[in-house]
């Protein structure tokens, strides 16, 4: 009889234990940008619970009350550190690639593994990369959702967001490339099916 070992690894921090994404894996690793004191907590996770998803009054409650529950300056701290960054609140493709690699290297099992992998790059925010198009730097971070597309977005607007999008999944698709050939050096890929 085989049994698949199952792993997960996701730096989508809505893809966590609250909402059920970690059922059925062996290992599930949620993994983000490093925090100044990682044992103190992650206050990116708080927010994302279902039970106060999209309540602005229940969400600034319930990190008032993280924050006091222990170590309150190390977790301020964190706050601090996640609120003021400029970097993405997701590991961005060449760093998450970067465990990745780790993570298929420690696979030795005799058994079937399975492998699920979330990456966020094509996702907003939209982070400023390298454009092949202009061969330089273009865009800054642009935060949107749905809600904040209305038939008075600008033609500009909407350019930008389709050039930035186009960038994310070109740097994407680089480093899935990268990935795939770190398989293929590890003698993983012939027996690997990707999805």
């Amino acid at each position: 009889d085989y049994w698949y070992l199952t792993k997960g690894i996701s730096t989508n921090p809505w893809l966590i234990d609250d909402f059920g994404f970690t059922d059925g894996f062996t290992h599930f690793n949620a993994v983000f940008p490093e925090l100044p004191y990682a044992e103190a907590g992650d206050p990116r996770l708080i927010t994302k619970k279902k039970s106060i998803n999209g309540r602005l009054f229940k969400k600034l409650v319930a990190g008032i009350n993280w924050v006091t529950e222990q170590e309150p300056i190390k977790r301020s701290i964190n706050l601090l550190s996640v609120l003021l960054s400029e970097n993405p609140p997701y590991l961005p493709a060449e760093h998450l690639n970067e465990y990745l690699y780790d993570e298929i290297r420690s696979f030795d099992q005799p058994d079937p593994e399975f492998l699920f992998v979330n990456y966020m790059d094509a996702h907003e925010p939209y982070l400023e990369r390298y454009s092949s198009r202009t061969n330089q730097y273009d865009y800054k971070n642009i935060s949107w959702n749905l809600e904040s597309f209305n038939e008075n977005i600008t033609k500009e607007d909407q350019e930008n967001l389709q050039n930035q999008y186009m960038d994310a999944v070109k740097y994407l698709d680089k480093h899935l490339g990268k990935f795939l050939a770190e398989l293929k050096e590890l003698g993983k890929f012939d027996n690997s099916l990707i999805i």
